[in-house]
Parts: C-alpha cells; sequence; structure tokens
C-alpha cells in the first residue's frame, strides 16, 4: 500500500509542472543545470503514473494531498481511514485500463492485417518485412545482434535500443512476439511486429512504461546472429 501511496505522491511533483505552464503559477525558468536537474526529476516521476491515467483534475486533488502532508497542513481526511483504500482504487483504474487497451489493440490488429504484405502467424501476431535480409533464420535459442524501437499502436515509444548502439540478447529471453518475429528475419533484413496482449505482457502489463493488455509494435532490424550459431535454422 505504501509503494502505491507513493505512486500517488510522485504523480502531484507532475501536476505541479503542468500547474507552471498555467496562468496561477509563473513560469518556470530552466536557466540553471539545479533547474533541469529538478525538472528532469519531474519527467521520471511522470513516467512511474502513466499507466493510471489520472486526469488534470485527478492530479490537482493529489497535488492538493501532497501539499498539505508536507507542509504540515491539516490533513482534509484520516489517513489511517482511507489510506488501506488506495490499493484498491488504483486496482480498480487498472483494470479499467486494461478493458480499453483490450479494445482499442482488437481493433488496431484487425487493421493491419489488411495491410499489403502483412503475414498472420498461427499466433495471432503479425509480421510486416519491411526490408529482406539473406542467410538463415535464428532458431529459438539464438543469441542475436539488433536495432529496435517499441511503440503503441499510437506510435507513443515506450522502449527502444539507443542510436547507434544495438542490443544482444537470447531469443528464449524476450516476449514470445518478439522472439516468434526476429525467427522470421534473417540478418540485414527489417520488420515490424505487431503483438497482441497475450504474446507481449498481457492482463499485468509491464509497469511502469506498458499498461496492462497492451498491443505492441515493434520496428526491428536484425543485424547479425552471435550465438548459438548451431540454432540457427533455415526456414521455408
Amino acid at each position: 500500500m505504501f509503494r502505491r501511496a507513493a505512486c500517488i505522491a510522485v504523480a502531484a511533483f507532475t501536476m505541479i509542472s503542468c500547474n507552471a505552464a498555467e496562468s496561477e503559477t509563473p513560469a518556470i525558468s530552466l536557466d540553471t543545470d539545479d533547474s533541469k536537474i529538478l525538472y528532469t526529476i519531474g519527467l521520471a516521476m511522470s513516467r512511474q503514473v502513466q499507466q493510471f491515467e489520472f486526469s488534470e483534475h485527478e492530479l490537482a486533488v493529489i497535488q492538493k494531498g501532497l501539499a498539505d502532508g508536507t507542509l504540515k497542513r491539516d490533513a482534509a481526511v484520516d489517513l489511517q481511514t482511507w489510506g488501506p483504500k488506495i490499493d484498491s482504487f488504483l486496482q480498480a483504474r487498472l483494470a479499467a485500463t486494461g478493458e480499453r487497451q483490450m479494445a482499442e489493440g482488437k481493433a488496431f490488429l484487425e487493421k493491419t492485417k489488411g495491410e499489403p504484405g502483412a503475414e498472420v502467424l498461427d499466433s495471432g501476431m503479425i509480421v510486416l518485412a519491411q526490408q529482406q535480409g539473406v542467410g538463415p533464420h535464428p532458431g529459438p535459442t539464438a543469441t542475436v545482434k539488433l536495432n529496435y524501437r517499441g511503440t503503441f499502436p499510437s506510435g507513443d515509444e515506450f522502449d527502444s535500443s539507443a542510436p547507434d548502439s544495438p542490443v544482444s540478447f537470447a531469443l528464449n529471453g524476450v516476449v514470445p512476439c518478439f522472439s516468434q518475429g526476429i525467427q522470421k528475419m534473417k540478418v540485414g533484413g527489417k520488420a515490424r511486429l505487431v503483438c497482441p496482449p497475450e504474446l507481449a505482457y498481457g492482463p499485468r502489463g509491464n509497469p511502469p512504461r506498458v499498461p496492462p493488455n497492451a498491443t505492441l509494435v515493434f520496428e526491428v532490424e536484425l543485424l547479425e546472429i552471435t550465438e548459438p550459431e548451431a540454432e540457427a535454422q533455415p526456414q521455408q
């Protein structure tokens, strides 16, 4: 419960930064290193609570609780009474987010199936080859080196390899969709992998970046099959 409460408190910091742009609060100038660091702290904190999709009004209420507690003002509610209710409230919020993500994801998957060149695998994921590679396909336990970018159907990014810094990992250590999709590629190839939630992070999501039941899209460039070479098997 305490960790959940801390997440809510973090959201208040986000609201403070949002209010800074409003008329009631003077504009914040990021003209010193300290101010830039503080602003970066706010950005990092905001990512911890994005999955709860708080409204501006809700963040304002959270901000009031944070300010009253931090400045030792009289509390408007009893923490011992209402504190235990935090977790169930947040779980309900996540459940609602998951239902919306599931509906939006299904619509996106159906739309993507109609794109030229879309290959729908038996598992339900979709592979859209953008550039053909050469040589064998990696096997299910191969280690590969690649560039990638992970987004939601909206196009918002949740993860990526750093520019000019490819990553390496074993295909049996990633989400099923990512592994299955890369096994359909060859070195030098590029593809777009569309992952239904059951082949990604499912109903739990991957907090704080991936909400429950999220459909994911990976843009992948396979650079190398490193080890074990024996696992690289040609596919028809």
